[in-house]
């Protein structure tokens, strides 16, 4: 059956017909919506201002109609000098009391516009005061604002206090605590005891001791906001490999970020390191992080620029192991097998794929430029 949809410009109404049993009713805020079933006129709906997803059912025919947004000329001069003077408030907050930038602080529109409509500014600054009197920096409660701007509407009694305080009775001490809050607040933004207690306990029984927890979060804070329920098929992967599984957990807790890599990008990388480069799958104990290197960007290059150098000889570069090559970092790569070497031209052609420019040059011997 044919079910109209209203979709809103915004100093107009327009009305589509969808041939879908069903069809979702779209529109900006401040336009009202009616919709009147003509087989049952008394069956109507109506909608103002951010309603929830409405389908239409199938069962009537509806006739749409819609209130136009009022033109600039007939919004109210009131209603605007009290948003503007709201906007304005939380801007100064945050540039003075927060030390943001203009930049920062268009960012947070961009990510959260309602925080800019708030009434009170009460709560954001119990919000600031609770964060330094934590301990964390400025900087630190700029990152945490950034990531999560919601916390500034939050409670502090009832919602981010008694979070603190239950990462304490873990054992967490507080610079532990300000380092996680300021790289995972969303933490503070969840739900107490629907969700963070129960992924904490589970990960806990994963690691096997709050202590091995805690370790991972000093390396990736956002492990605690992990369920544990996604991790069954990555872990057969590693499985599969051959991986016994005090070896698995050993490798998740060295670089606990492999939680959030896809399935997909486990067993592309398991499948380069063992098949192509030829390690064995427990090497990964002691380097986990090749997991999550990308395979074209890290790994393959790198490993050309191995099989060039057995090839041609290099009698300095012999004793050089596969795995050394994959795991230095970029710029000890650069200075121990391209800057200075006599073939960085064409090393540099096996490393990005492409052929050697100008700026190449810097790195020939002393001799060849």
């Amino acid at each position: 059956m044919d079910c109209l949809v209203c979709r809103c410009s915004v100093y107009d109404t327009r009305v589509s017909l969808f041939t879908r049993p069903a069809s979702l009713v779209s529109f900006l805020p401040s336009i009202r919506v009616h919709l009147v079933a003509l087989t049952t006129p008394d069956f109507h709906l109506s909608f103002v201002r951010y309603p929830p997803t409405v389908f239409i059912s199938s069962k009537f025919s509806w006739r749409i109609s819609c209130d136009s947004i009022p033109k600039p000329s007939q919004i109210n001069p009131q209603v605007e000098e009290s948003r503007q003077r709201r906007h304005n408030a939380m801007k100064q907050f945050l540039l003075k009391e927060c030390c943001f930038s203009s930049s920062q602080i268009t960012l947070l529109i961009s990510k959260d516009p309602s925080l800019f409509r708030r009434r009170s500014l009460h709560r954001a600054h119990q919000v600031l005061q609770m964060l330094e009197d934590c301990g964390l920096t400025v900087e630190q409660i700029r990152k945490t604002i950034i990531k999560s701007p919601t916390i500034l509407i939050r409670s502090v009694d009832d919602h981010l206090k008694p979070k603190i305080e239950y990462l304490k009775t873990l054992g967490i001490a507080d610079e532990d605590v300000n380092y996680i809050v300021s790289h995972n607040p969303r933490l503070l933004t969840s739900r107490l005891n629907e969700t963070i207690a129960p992924k904490i306990s589970s990960l806990i029984k994963f690691f096997g001791s709050k202590a091995n927890l805690l370790k991972a979060l000093r390396k990736a804070p956002e492990v605690a906001s992990y369920d544990v329920k996604l991790l069954n098929n990555k872990l057969k992967v590693l499985e599969n490999t051959g991986l016994l599984e005090h070896e698995i957990k050993r490798i998740l807790e060295r670089c606990p970020r492999i939680l959030f890599c896809s399935v997909g990008k486990i067993e592309k990388n398991m499948e380069f390191l063992t098949c192509i480069v030829g390690l064995k799958p427990n090497v990964l104990v002691k380097y986990p992080q090749f997991l999550g290197f990308s395979v074209e960007k890290r790994l393959r290059p790198r490993y050309e620029v191995f099989k060039y150098l057995i090839a041609s000889r290099a009698r300095h570069h012999l004793t050089i192991h596969r795995v050394t090559i994959l795991a230095l970092t970029e710029g000890d790569f650069t200075q121990r097998f391209l800057s200075g070497s006599p073939d960085v031209k064409m090393l540099y052609e096996k490393y990005k794929g492409k052929t050697a420019d100008v700026g190449v040059t810097k790195l020939l011997p002393t001799r060849q430029r």
